[in-house]
């Protein structure tokens, strides 16, 4: 079985790079119809062939091959690299494998943070594997922080892989 993973980026570099095909194949179709005289006007090709036809080697046209072959890896790179993981296990009594992704964990956390008692915000973002919640409690109801802890660690048993970092002040009513 595998891990449920967000979708690659190449994706997104798919539909430019198909946009800029169809640009091209614009610009070869209107040259096909100026060149059966279908329409008035001069070609764009020829004009831009003649103009690169005299280059030479140089500084500038060295830095713009750098830059396109810079582009070009970055582009391999990206669509080799596969979509990165935003799903997590979940413990279950059956064995069967049930996916989550890490907001609605996160969210969860959040909800169950935010019933506690004196709590006026709450906040949530995950750094790796570690969930960081952002907790702000009034400072004249009692409660600590090992209680918000063991408030949300219920829904955390269901996910061994994620660990939390609580961070907790508190503000004046």
């Amino acid at each position: 079985m595998t891990t449920p993973r967000r979708q690659p980026l190449v994706a997104l570099a798919g539909p430019i790079g198909a946009l800029l095909v169809l640009g091209a194949a614009g610009v070869v179709v209107r040259d096909a119809i100026v060149a059966l005289g279908w329409s008035a006007g001069s070609p764009w090709l020829p004009d831009a062939l003649q103009r690169l036809d005299g280059l030479a080697p140089s500084a500038a046209l060295g830095a713009v091959g750098l830059g396109l072959a810079l582009i070009g890896s970055a582009l391999v790179a990206i669509a080799l690299s596969p979509g990165r993981r935003r799903h997590l296990a979940l413990r279950t009594t059956s064995g069967q494998p049930v996916w989550v992704h890490r907001d609605t964990v996160a969210e969860l956390v959040r909800d169950v943070a935010d019933r506690s008692a004196g709590v006026v915000e709450t906040r949530s973002r995950w750094r790796g594997r570690t969930l960081v919640l952002s907790v702000q409690r009034r400072r004249d109801v009692p409660g600590t922080r090992a209680d918000l802890e063991s408030a949300v660690a219920p829904v955390l048993t269901a996910v061994p892989q994620a660990r939390l970092r609580l961070r907790s002040s508190e503000v004046t009513p």
